[in-house]
């Protein structure tokens, strides 16, 4: 039950349902989850631990702030630790990876261009998780996995008041190319994908910034 508490409540983090900066209360969480206070509790804890989650001495929680500036910083550090997951999970991927990879192919493929953004973070998800285990790099999910969610929270912003909502092809298509250098078992072309796709965040940084919606809140 707390994997799907921490699930559902990483995912109203992602979709702003829970608004970046807002103060709650374990109490909301809860209601918002719809599990209890066992579970709420151990996901928070994990959420306040990836920085997700701001834990304020006798004042609640806060959801972590958007802060595009320092999401553009850390971008470089993101770069690489997804360069090294994805070229050692092309030469590590055991059996089971390969089944789950081509798992999380066939559900990008079946979701075409009817696919809405909140199905494909699903898979998304999934797939950054996969990676992550077959690279055989544990550690590297500390740090990478809390940077994928606050850039997944980005990318849904830019989708929604930027992009206008519109068709998701390019973004399936992309993870589509990825997958197919890993399970072909060619890391130098999974780290030049990898590398050449998170290289365009910088500029769905760029344009969040420029429609106004940078400001981190005090």
């Amino acid at each position: 039950m707390s994997q799907q508490a921490y699930d559902r409540l990483e995912a109203s983090i992602v979709t702003t349902e829970l608004q970046p900066g807002s103060r709650t209360t374990l109490g909301e969480l809860e209601r918002l989850s719809g599990f209890g206070r066992t579970p709420v509790h151990d996901a928070v804890k994990r959420l306040s631990t990836a920085r997700l989650i701001h834990v304020l001495p006798r004042s609640g929680l806060r959801i972590a702030p958007l802060d595009l500036e320092e999401e553009r910083l850390l971008l470089p550090v993101r770069i690489e630790m997804e360069a090294i997951a994805c070229k050692l999970a092309a030469q590590r991927a055991d059996e089971e990876h390969v089944a789950q990879l081509v798992a999380a192919a066939e559900a990008l493929r079946q979701g075409g261009e009817t696919m809405t953004l909140a199905e494909f973070n699903v898979v998304d998800s999934e797939l950054n998780r996969v990676i992550l285990s077959a690279s055989g790099e544990m550690m590297l999910g500390n740090t990478l996995l809390p940077l994928q969610t606050l850039y997944r929270r980005s990318g849904w912003l830019f989708h929604k008041h930027v992009a206008g909502g519109g068709a998701l092809e390019d973004l399936v298509t992309a993870h589509l190319d990825l997958l197919d250098t890993i399970l072909s078992r060619d890391p130098v072309a999974a780290e030049h994908m990898v590398r050449a796709m998170l290289s365009e965040v910088y500029s769905v940084l760029q344009k969040l910034q420029k429609f106004g919606m940078l400001e981190k809140p005090a």
